[in-house]
């Protein structure tokens, strides 16, 4: 089927194309955002220390126990959230590597069905 210079097999190709495209573009935006919050990771949140000044109020436990625990929750969830930001960056830097040959395989032969 054609329709001028344009067949099924060509459209495809430029739909492939044009999804790489997007593919890459999406994969730069995200890493560079897991770059970034890797480098600068968000504060604390405060429901940390929210959770344990009930058991502080109910005495079951002390203000010294519950900052001891509440210091182990902070440190777990930034080490959780760098790991976490860390497996993203990897599948953003994949989805890029795989995007540019994805592209540039079916670019060329668009250009070469076009000579």
């Amino acid at each position: 089927m054609t329709i001028g210079k344009f067949n099924v097999r060509n459209l495809y190709f430029y739909l492939v194309c044009f999804m790489s495209i997007i593919i890459f573009v999406m994969g730069t935006v995200q890493a560079v955002g897991n770059f970034l919050d890797i480098m600068y990771p968000d504060p604390d949140g405060p429901w940390i220390i929210e959770r344990f000044d009930k058991q502080v109020e109910e005495g079951m436990m002390t203000s010294e126990e519950a900052e001891k625990k509440a210091e182990e929750m902070r440190r777990l969830e930034r080490e959780r959230m760098k790991v976490r930001n860390i497996k993203d960056l990897a599948q953003n830097i994949t989805m890029i590597v795989i995007a540019i040959p994805l592209f540039l395989v079916h670019w060329r032969r668009v250009a070469n069905q076009e000579e």
